[in-house]
């Protein structure tokens, strides 16, 4: 059987026993390291793991040591090349600081490093980030974007569907800045019937936002984190088809070139509410039902190794 291959563009690794942070569920997954990530991809059928994107898992008090221990705790390994999005408090009044923060990133990594990520959602449901700000007034986040592009890394992007709009008139503002959209842009459905119009108004907010990064050639988009969109999609038929029907939406509004098929793992993980990483991949497949072959290694493999150039230095699984 011929395989394609997958580079997962978005997974995680902790161990909260050793490493210890009060964002991170201590009690449902409290280790995911090298070993369950392996274990979790050796489950795939038509789909054979060949590289990765690690994102920081919310290590905000000291950044730089998540990059440090990533880089200790593979080295020597000689199987699958992986590299790092890290995080930088890009919010920061000291810019200096965050260049210094950005570099440290880089020699932490050992040239692994290709990007930042910053959760911008704010709404209640997202006390991580108080300021409402970022995207839109405040300066020093704007000054602190910039200096990405001095360093050459990308920006992962985390936010609601709501500000969707004015993430876009900011990244319009960088174009020397590659940006990838989070999640497929954090879309949450409400309870509700598919026409019902709380689902129609939260849905055209959503893809109105969508629309309007899609525009912006710099913006790709990760098709991941589904189990977030809808819970328990996977135990109906209908939901199942409604959620391929969004991926499907989303990849013909960027093209097959800027969007990419990520696990999100473990947070995407069935002890954290999600499904086997093997049914995962799996329905993701199934959304590219009818994609030529070129078309579905792109999806899968060659828009996130372009993007992340997985061609330079990496780190190893």
């Amino acid at each position: 059987m011929t395989h394609v291959n997958l580079l997962d563009s978005h997974f995680h690794l902790w161990d909260l026993v050793a490493r210890p942070n009060p964002f991170l569920p201590l009690e449902k997954a409290p280790v995911y390291v090298r070993t369950d990530f392996i274990a979790d991809a050796s489950t795939l059928s038509t789909l054979r793991l060949c590289a990765g994107v690690h994102v920081e898992a919310l290590y905000t008090t000291d950044p730089v040591s998540e990059t440090r221990w990533l880089a200790e705790t593979q080295q020597g390994n000689q199987g699958i090349p992986f590299v790092i999005v890290a995080f930088a408090d890009l919010a920061s009044p000291d810019s200096a600081k965050v260049l210094e923060c950005l570099k440290a990133h880089n020699e932490a990594g050992r040239g692994s490093v290709r990007g930042i990520r910053y959760i911008l959602n704010h709404d209640p449901t997202w006390p991580h980030n108080p300021d409402p700000t970022l995207l839109t007034t405040n300066e020093n986040f704007r000054n602190n974007f910039a200096l990405l592009q001095e360093v050459n890394y990308s920006f992962d992007c985390h936010c609601n569907p709501h500000q969707l709009h004015s993430a876009a008139e900011f990244f319009a503002r960088f174009p020397g800045v590659p940006v990838v959209i989070n999640h497929m842009g954090c879309l949450k459905l409400p309870e509700g019937h598919p026409h019902s119009v709380v689902v129609q108004s939260a849905l055209a907010v959503w893809r109105a936002g969508m629309q309007e990064l899609a525009t912006l050639p710099h913006v790709f988009v990760k098709l991941s984190m589904v189990s977030y969109i809808k819970p328990n999609w996977q135990d109906s038929a209908a939901d199942t088809a409604w959620i391929k029907s969004l991926v499907q939406e989303v990849i013909t509004m960027f093209g097959v070139s800027r969007c990419m098929f990520a696990s999100n793992y473990p947070t995407d993980s069935t002890p954290l509410g999600g499904v086997p990483f093997s049914r995962l991949f799996d329905f993701y497949y199934d959304c590219t039902e009818g994609f030529s072959p070129a078309e579905r290694e792109q999806l899968f493999h060659g828009t996130a190794f372009a993007f992340y150039r997985l061609s330079g230095p990496t780190l190893s699984l």
